[in-house]
């Protein structure tokens, strides 16, 4: 059955007009453009998908069978879609005739040209320094890649040789790499004392698998100035940004052309320094992924874009009623404001696609499942700027501040409660409550959003408790869903805490979930911590790790004391990347005591003002606390209270 369907495949191919070189190989010449020289067609398995992909790496496209067959009978893979499939039947039950294309002159191997001469072996080493594979140049350019057969001798084949990037050991102990297209240029950065990296096979090799090199580091990518080394960054960067510390794309000061264009070495041999390289990466921003554009922002040639583009995506499955364009423009301006709130760290590509990926997998969920019928596409908590700064970031570490009473547990648990509903797993580290309570609130808000009630009362024994958690493992419908670190209540030391998320991030994979540490400050001391204070510092420290490790979230709450400070390290505060403080709504008033009166406690509306690490608020949200469901909404954006009238409540 195999073999039919792979004859089926290459009978496609064939009659599309693809040459293969030879038979039973999968290489062979394009039929969308001609180049009789060098094939550069390839059918091949999808790593990832495991799908058969066909692509032409002179850049005449790529996809799967139905891109193929599309792009050979003029049809669009997705508005005619149909149309293909039913032109594919047609064909291969012999109801279609394809007019077989005319011979193309092939090469045997045994009239090829010889390589040339051998003048250049670059060594491709692992992480331990000991070679995998070489890539040899040769004159007329040309290069080949050999890996040693085990008997002294090459083999020209590098199946199940891992492919390596070059001088990958100085990549492994640098925190700055320079990724360009060829391993002569990064010899050339490399003799000027910089750690420089390239990809076997130059531009149209990059593998989204090189990206796990680059994690954590900062990056900058240098291609050729030709059409090649554009293709060359458009398909490294966006992998190498979901990864690393930071990310900027150069482009060398010289003339940029369609074919053989200039490259690094071409301009240091010209007279630049390493000190003009370095002016050049100092001026270049910072890289974003290409984000689209929203309609009052296009120019009016370019608002017409593709039915598939991503705007159109969201467009088609925001929630029904009103205007849907004003809404999703709204989402684009909330990532905006976000951004600088948190000091330009959204990422509003990311921040959409979470958005239309969160609303395909709820799309069939009965309606009444969220936090409330206001949600719209893109909000998962109802509150949109919080929303931003949860799911449209980079990791970050968020500190929700204020009185006992006000609702900074409940916020804490709401968020988490959201990032699973979003398909995030989540380590909650319950610090002063036993998870027991935890389960409950998390049931409460359940039952409601499931229109069904079910008992979050006390629970009477360890099996009825059981019990309850396979129930709440039905609601959430997600694995691996909540971790906590034990039962019962919980004090371990930071040490500890580490340990708990670093066997999260085991389980889930690194640089998945969200971590929640209610509150920060109930850690315990270490055997190696005299003080409070040597405790809270290396709390700061391991948040600050978690954070750039594994690339993940920190959610933490703190308490105010009497006076109305921080309770413990004032680091917690001046730490976090960005601070949610809870206050009265009324900002002058002040709590005489440390714990308010019974019938104030979860009072109906608290203020919520946003602050960026030590600064003054640059945001304010009003929000309505729900004792039924035990959730925040937003009342309305902006408090209407004086910023003097704030930075006199945080004093």
């Amino acid at each position: 059955m195999l073999r039919r369907a792979e004859e089926q495949r290459r009978q496609l191919f064939e009659a599309g007009g693809v040459v293969f070189q030879k038979e039973g190989k999968w290489t062979g010449f394009c039929p969308f453009h001609h180049d009789e020289n060098k094939p550069s067609f390839s059918v091949f398995e999808h790593q990832g998908t495991g799908r058969v992909q066909w692509k032409c790496f002179s850049g005449c496209g790529e996809g799967d069978i139905f891109d193929f067959w599309g792009k050979f009978r003029n049809l669009d893979a997705h508005s005619e879609f149909t149309e293909i499939l039913e032109d594919l039947d047609g064909y291969l039950g012999g109801k279609v005739e394809i007019a077989k294309p005319p011979p193309r002159q092939v090469e045997t191997e045994k009239k090829q040209a010889k390589l040339g001469e051998l003048v250049k072996t670059y060594d491709y080493m692992n992480a331990e320094g000991l070679l995998v594979f070489q890539e040899c140049r040769y004159e007329p350019k040309d290069f080949r890649l050999r890996a040693l057969d085990g008997n002294g001798g090459w083999t020209w084949s590098l199946k199940g040789v891992e492919r390596v990037p070059y001088r990958l050991p100085d990549v492994i102990g640098s925190e700055i790499v320079i990724l360009v297209e060829g391993a002569k240029d990064a010899d050339t950065l490399a003799e000027r004392g910089l750690c420089a990296t390239a990809i076997a096979g130059g531009a149209s090799s990059w593998r989204k698998e090189y990206a796990k090199w680059f994690q954590g580091k900062q990056v900058v990518i240098s291609g050729d100035r030709d059409l090649a080394g554009d293709q060359f960054v458009r398909e490294a960067a966006p992998d190498i940004y979901e990864v690393a510390r930071g990310v900027k794309v150069i482009e060398i000061p010289l003339p940029w052309a369609e074919k053989h264009g200039p490259d690094v070495t071409d301009w240091l041999a010209g007279g630049a320094t390493v000190r003009d390289f370095g002016a050049l990466v100092g001026s270049t921003p910072p890289y974003r992924p290409p984000v689209p554009a929203t309609p009052e922002e296009a120019s009016p040639e370019d608002r017409e874009e593709p039915k598939d583009s991503l705007w159109e995506q969201i467009r088609a499955i925001a929630s029904a009623g009103g205007d849907r364009d004003a809404k999703l423009r709204a989402l684009i301006r909330t990532a905006r404001k976000a951004m600088e709130l948190a000091g330009g760290e959204v990422d509003e590509g990311i921040y959409a696609e979470r958005a239309l990926d969160r609303d395909e997998r709820l799309k069939d969920r009965k309606e009444g499942m969220r936090f409330g019928q206001h949600i719209t596409v893109g909000t998962p908590t109802g509150i949109p700027v919080l929303d931003a700064l949860l799911y449209g970031i980079r990791p970050v570490w968020i500190c929700v501040e204020g009185y006992s009473g006000f609702g900074k547990s409940t916020l804490v648990s709401m968020f988490a409660q959201c990032a699973l509903e979003e398909g995030s797993p989540v380590l909650f580290v319950p610090l002063e409550e036993p998870p027991e309570s935890i389960d409950r609130m998390f049931l409460a808000r359940m039952s409601q959003m499931d229109g069904r009630r079910i008992s979050t009362g006390e629970y009477t024994c360890e099996e009825e408790y059981d019990r309850v958690l396979k129930v709440r493992d039905k609601f959430l419908g997600l694995r691996p869903g909540i971790y906590y670190p034990s039962r019962g209540a919980c004090q371990p030391t930071v040490a500890q805490v580490f340990r708990l998320i670093e066997s999260f991030q085991s389980q889930v994979g690194e640089g998945n979930g969200q971590v929640y540490i209610d509150p920060v400050h109930g850690v315990n001391r270490g055997p190696d911590q005299k003080t409070d204070y040597d405790k809270e510092s290396a709390a700061i420290s391991m948040i600050r790790r978690v954070i750039e490790e594994f690339n993940i979230p920190v959610i933490s709450n703190v308490h105010m004391n009497k006076s109305g400070a921080v309770k413990g390290h004032t680091g917690f505060q001046h730490s976090a990347d960005v601070r949610l403080f809870l206050t009265e709504k009324d900002p002058t008033k002040k709590l005489n005591e440390g714990r308010p009166d019974e019938d104030r406690l979860y009072r109906p509306v608290v203020d919520l003002l946003v602050l960026k690490n030590k600064g003054l608020p640059t945001g304010a949200l009003r929000l309505l606390y729900d004792k039924r469901t035990s959730t925040f909404t937003l009342h309305r954006p902006d408090v209407g209270t004086s910023w003097e009238e704030k930075r006199r409540d945080l004093r």
